[in-house]
């Protein structure tokens, strides 16, 4: 069998990027040969893939998506795959893998009040030609089904996915916490997005005493990027550590006091699930896909929609004072992470994507 991944852009530490190789190695073993079509591949090629790359066109992310839709449909035309499955929204594909938020929902009080720019037309038009009654969705979650067909109903094939957490996360080994500092850990490859900002605000508003008592760990964005505006003002009397990408994830979860991801957008959240299995306490906001299993294991706090700044620096300062708290969700988690099905799931799913 012959499966065509179609991923724009692949680097090693992405949570989508992770969620894609993990799938397409699930498959490898149950027989397929797997082929990638994306515009660049960053890391090693694992053994017997075979990589399609096209050209990045357009300087906006939007065209690059739109040029990259085209290359996608001229790679599937020349060969003959069984199943081709994405992980972008573009037209052609047999499932696509709803990693990204709907667009239709982030631009419908623009469409409703103003005419729309080529960003959104474009989003769009390249999700409706997913949304087309004939490719088949995997949705990461109800929350994130329901705001799909909020917009497009139900008239196509559909699965929600069980969530997925890499083996490496299983069993977690015993680290020593530092008892004269809290490390806090923040997550992201988009640290806008993932409201490293309001990560800032927050260690900014607690008592000075303990403000020095807290160490940031940034993990997964370039350094540099404190020095953006958005960032910069809020960092100072701050001990910040950028960390850069990151093979070593299951270790600095262990070695953390809380993990802290405030996003702005995100389908899913595979990192919560990480850092709950992992024994690791989170602070994140309602808009994640996967806040409600924190909710429902009680391995985390979720800050209730809208988002308020306020209601994160309470949770922050009281998390930091309250150390029974702190060891409830700790053993809440650490109980979740016992579950051998969690690390099974794509296992399931590759032998799905393979038999259909």
């Amino acid at each position: 069998m012959q499966l065509a991944f179609c991923l724009f852009h692949y680097f090693p530490y992405g949570g989508l990027q992770r969620e894609c190789l993990a799938l397409a190695k699930a498959c490898q073993a149950q027989g397929a040969q797997i082929h990638v079509i994306t515009t660049h591949w960053q890391g090693e090629i694992p053994p017997e893939f075979q990589l399609h790359l096209v050209a990045k066109k357009g300087h906006r992310n939007h065209t690059q998506m739109q040029h990259y839709a085209q290359a996608v449909a001229q790679v599937t035309k020349k060969n003959h795959f069984d199943s081709v499955i994405g992980f972008n929204k573009i037209s052609g594909l047999d499932v696509y893998f709803a990693a990204d938020n709907c667009a239709a929902e982030k631009y419908a009080h623009t469409l409703k009040r103003f005419i729309p720019g080529s960003r959104a037309r474009t989003y769009i038009q390249l999700e409706k030609a997913v949304f087309n009654g004939q490719t088949q969705i995997l949705f990461l979650n109800e929350q994130q089904a329901s705001i799909y067909q909020k917009h497009y109903g139900k008239a196509y094939p559909y699965r929600t996915l069980p969530v997925h957490i890499d083996p490496q996360f299983q069993h977690p080994t015993t680290q020593t916490r530092r008892q004269d500092k809290y490390c806090l850990l923040f997550i992201a490859t988009a640290p806008y997005v993932k409201g490293l900002d309001r990560v800032l605000l927050a260690l900014q508003a607690l008592p000075d005493t303990l403000k020095k008592q807290c160490e940031l760990k940034v993990v997964g964005s370039d350094p540099a990027m404190l020095k953006w505006p958005v960032f910069m003002p809020h960092t100072k009397n701050l001990h910040i550590e950028c960390l850069g990408s990151r093979s070593d994830i299951p270790v600095l979860m262990q070695q953390a006091h809380l993990l802290l991801h405030p996003a702005r957008q995100e389908a899913g959240g595979l990192v919560l699930i990480e850092a709950a299995a992992s024994g690791l306490p989170v602070i994140t906001s309602a808009e994640c896909g996967y806040a409600e299993i924190l909710k429902e294991t009680q391995t985390g706090i979720v800050l209730p929609l809208p988002f308020q700044q306020e209601a994160f620096n309470q949770a922050l300062l009281q998390s930091l004072n309250n150390p029974q708290q702190w060891q409830t969700m700790h053993n809440h988690g650490l109980a979740y992470g016992q579950d051998p099905h969690l690390y099974q799931q794509h296992q399931q799913t590759a032998q799905w994507l393979c038999q259909r």
